[in-house]
C-alpha cells in the first residue's frame, strides 16, 4: 500500500493507495475499529459512514473477543445481522451509539438473565431525560426481539415496558417574533443567516440541511432524499432562501461549512447553531424548532395536511395534524371575535 495522509477537517481520517492504485479513505483511531469510508470526502455517503464509524466506541466488536451469552455478544450478533445492515447509515450510527453507551455498563451481563424489572429500573433512572430514555427503550426492544428470533434469549425484558411521558411538545416551535429577532441579528450574507434560511425555508432536519449543496438545486427546486426516512423531497426554493444561496462561494460541495471549510456533522451543526441563537438573545430555541415553525406557518396559511407533508417530508399525518388543528382553532377564535364585535 502507498503513503497515507491525514485530513485535518476530519480527525482520524486518512487516505491510502491500495494495491490497484486506487485512493481509499478510512477512519482509524487507536483502540477503535478501522473503518473504510466510501464516497467522495464530504459527500452524504462519506459523512454518514464517518458518523457510524465514530459511534463504534472503544469496545472490541469482534465476536471472538466477547464472552458467549453476554449482552456484548448479543450486540455483536445484531451488528452482523442482515436486519441491522439493511438500515440506513444514519440509523445504524444512532442505534450503535445508543447500544455502545449501554454496553459500557452492561456488556458483561448475561443477556438472558435481564428481567423486566431491570429495564424498568434503568428507564426510571433516566426520568430527567425522558426522550433519551424512550429512545434507549426503543433500541433495546429491537435488540431483544432480534435475540428472541435467533434463540439467544428466552424472554423479552422490554415487553410491556411503557415509554415515559414527555411533558409539552418536544422541541419548542419558534414564534414569528423570535424569527424576526434572529433575522435582525444576523444580516443577509452571513453563515448564520444562511443556516437559518436553510432550516426554516426548507423545513428539513439538521442532518439533511448540512448535506445540501448546489447538486440538490435544479430549475429552482430542491431535490433530495431524507436521510432518516428515505422520503424524496422536491420543493420550490423560496425567494428568501435563494437570496442567501446566491451569496455562497462557488466550489463548495455543501452550502454550510465549518470554520475549517469542512462540512458540518449534524451534531456539530446543532451545537454551532445553538450558539448563534444564544448570541441573538434567543433562549430555548433549536434548529428542529424551525422545522416546526415551517409546518405551523404552512398550516396558518391554510395548507392541507398532505400539502404540508409534501414540504416537510413527515412520514405520518399525526404530527402535522397538530399544527393544522392549532391553526384552525386560532382562525375559528378570530372569526368568532370578529362576529361578536360586528354585533356590538
Amino acid at each position: 500500500m502507498g503513503r497515507r495522509r491525514s485530513v485535518s477537517e476530519w480527525p482520524n481520517v486518512s487516505h491510502f493507495v491500495d494495491r490497484n492504485d486506487h485512493i481509499r479513505w478510512r477512519y482509524r483511531r487507536q483502540g477503535y475499529k478501522t473503518v473504510i469510508l466510501h464516497g467522495e470526502p464530504g459527500s452524504p455517503e462519506f459523512l454518514a459512514e464517518l458518523e457510524e464509524a465514530k459511534a463504534l466506541g472503544p469496545l472490541a466488536i469482534g465476536s471472538a473477543k466477547v464472552k458467549e451469552g453476554t449482552f456484548s455478544a448479543l450486540c455483536v450478533a445484531y451488528y452482523e445481522s442482515h436486519g441491522f445492515a439493511a438500515r440506513r447509515p444514519v440509523t445504524r450510527a444512532t442505534y450503535r451509539n445508543t447500544l455502545e453507551r449501554f454496553r459500557l455498563k452492561n456488556g458483561d451481563r448475561i443477556a438472558k438473565e435481564m428481567r423486566r424489572s431491570d429495564v424498568l429500573r434503568i428507564i426510571d433512572r433516566m426520568a430527567d431525560r425522558p426522550s433519551a430514555a424512550n429512545h434507549l427503550l426503543q433500541v433495546l426492544r429491537i435488540l431483544m426481539r432480534f435475540g428472541l428470533d435467533r434463540g439467544l434469549i428466552e424472554n423479552d425484558p422490554t415487553h410491556k415496558v411503557r415509554k415515559l411521558k414527555i411533558e409539552g411538545d418536544g422541541f419548542p416551535d419558534w414564534t414569528d417574533e423570535q424569527i424576526q429577532i434572529y433575522r435582525d441579528k444576523w444580516e443577509s450574507g452571513t453563515k448564520q443567516r444562511l443556516a437559518f434560511e436553510l432550516l426554516l425555508e426548507t423545513g428539513q432536519r439538521r442532518g439533511d440541511v448540512v448535506k445540501m449543496g448546489r447538486q440538490h438545486i435544479k430549475a429552482g427546486r430542491l431535490r433530495l432524499t431524507q436521510s432518516k426516512t428515505g422520503i424524496k423531497i422536491n420543493i420550490p426554493v423560496t425567494a428568501a432562501l435563494q437570496t442567501e444561496l446566491d451569496q455562497v462561494p462557488a466550489g463548495q460541495m455543501t452550502f454550510l461549512h465549518t470554520g475549517k471549510d469542512a462540512p458540518f456533522t449534524p451534531a456539530g451543526f446543532g451545537n454551532w447553531f445553538r450558539e448563534q441563537c444564544d448570541r441573538a438573545g434567543l433562549g430555548f430555541v433549536s434548529a428542529h424548532g424551525l422545522r416546526k415553525a415551517k409546518a405551523r406557518q404552512l398550516a396558518e396559511a391554510g395548507c392541507t395536511v398532505h400539502e404540508i407533508m409534501a414540504i416537510t417530508g413527515h412520514k405520518t399525518m399525526s404530527e402535522v395534524e397538530r399544527y393544522t388543528k392549532a391553526a384552525s382553532v386560532e382562525k375559528l377564535a378570530d372569526s368568532a371575535e370578529a362576529k361578536r364585535k360586528a354585533r356590538t
